[in-house]
């Protein structure tokens, strides 16, 4: 890490809000998080939302006053990370739990039985079928938005 990362003029200037500490900051920190974030195992998609995630988090934390110093800066946005990617990880398993792809759908629109075995009834499956075959292109960008978000 540079020395310029560890100056108090820094941390001063990242909890004032001030732009060119903070590009400082995105640009030092950026790639090592999304580096480590694949190394976890999280796509290259996924990883870079976790360390813009990160960081967005951490820079109001700062404005906010909540670096107290009893650490590195980068301990603390370590820290952060690694909340940031467990939540991530915890979410991402949710949705592969309480989701059936449609890719798993025969053509009569039926699940494959390998599907079934998911705790998903076919009746829930030809519900949410029916109901996506009824929003317009824009409902279903803002549903797709919704659900990624």
């Amino acid at each position: 890490m540079s020395q310029a990362l560890t100056s108090p003029d820094l941390l001063a200037g990242l909890q004032a809000g001030d732009a060119r500490a903070q590009e400082a900051l995105v640009e030092t920190f950026r790639p090592a998080l999304h580096g480590l974030a694949v190394l976890r195992g999280f796509s290259h998609t996924a990883a870079e939302e976790i360390a813009q995630d990160t960081l967005a988090v951490a820079l109001v934390q700062l404005r906010e006053g909540r670096f107290e110093g009893r650490s590195q800066l980068s301990t603390w946005l370590f820290a952060i990370f690694n909340r940031r990617a467990a939540d991530r990880r915890r979410a991402d398993w949710r949705w592969e739990q309480h989701s059936v792809s449609l890719d798993d759908l025969t053509a009569s629109g039926r699940p494959h039985s390998a599907t079934l075995t998911r705790e998903v009834d076919t009746a829930t499956v030809v519900r949410v079928q029916d109901a996506l075959a009824r929003l317009t292109s824009e409902q279903r960008v803002v549903l797709l938005l919704n659900v990624h978000e």
